[in-house]
């Protein structure tokens, strides 16, 4: 699990969710503003980044990063770059 907080007061969460019961598994990112020091992650504020839905898979996703850009460059500040092992 990754944490990472913008520029632009949004909390940025990276995670990798495993099935217990066959290999699934995914790498998924939440983002949620921060409102009165709270962040509020839900389901709908997840998204997938690299899923695999295979029972049989042996692919896995591993070791998530993610970066929040705080520069002051206009182009990219207050982007979220994602990197893992697949």
């Amino acid at each position: 699990m990754t944490t990472r907080i913008g520029t632009n007061h949004i909390a940025y969460l990276s995670d990798l969710y495993f099935d217990d019961f066959d290999n699934q598994n995914g790498y998924y990112l939440s983002s949620s503003p921060i409102v009165n020091g709270n962040v509020d992650l839900t389901v709908a504020s997840t998204l997938p980044i690299a899923v695999s839905r295979d029972p049989n898979s042996q692919t896995f996703e591993d070791k998530p990063m993610i970066a929040a850009d705080n520069s002051r460059n206009h182009t990219t500040q207050g982007n979220v770059y994602a990197a893992w092992v697949h």
